[in-house]
């Protein structure tokens, strides 16, 4: 059992269940990814309300965080790197769809054309470099993603992989 004074690694009593350990370090509990932790105890507790007051305070705190994308996107074009630029403004964009100045910077970026054909191998080298985004753009325009289940199947797994990948940041960036 936890004792005050003590620190309680969240993550582990997560694991393993033990969510009333959590709970009742809930005054010690600082970070984001820590309070989502303590939100998924207390529903998994029963206790609902007190979930859902601890997960709306960390989603108070995602509205604010989600401007960041677009002045993020906005650096990286003044830099010169237009597929972080744009990688960010439309990842911004999902969330605002109708900020017209975000919609303005992204059609000014640049596109970045390493070679003036799209094929399946290049779709998988994109993918295997960990550029999911410019893959499944790649996969999207193939007239054989249509008709052949392999290629169908690979742009599939690119495009868990973009989900995970876009998660796993946000987490990241919830911990700062």
């Amino acid at each position: 059992m936890h004792t005050r004074g003590t620190h309680l690694d969240i993550k582990n009593a997560f694991v393993h269940g033990r969510y009333l350990e959590i709970i009742e370090a809930s005054d010690q509990i600082s970070s984001n990814e820590d309070k989502i932790l303590l939100g998924m105890s207390l529903m998994r507790m029963g206790e609902h309300q007190q979930a859902a007051f601890v997960l709306a305070g960390i989603e108070s705190q995602i509205e604010e965080m989600i401007e960041v994308l677009k002045h993020l996107g906005i650096v990286y074009a003044n830099m010169g790197e237009p597929d972080l630029s744009k990688r960010c403004i439309e990842r911004y964009l999902a969330f605002r769809p109708d900020d017209d100045e975000a919609l303005d910077y992204l059609e000014g970026i640049p596109e970045t054309a390493f070679v003036s054909e799209k094929s399946v191998e290049l779709a998988r080298i994109y993918a295997s470099q960990g550029q999911y985004e410019m893959s499944l753009d790649i996969y999207a325009g193939l007239e054989e993603l249509k008709t052949d289940e392999e290629i169908r199947k690979d742009a599939l797994d690119v495009q868990r992989l973009f989900i995970i990948k876009t998660l796993e940041e946000w987490v990241g960036r919830l911990n700062k």
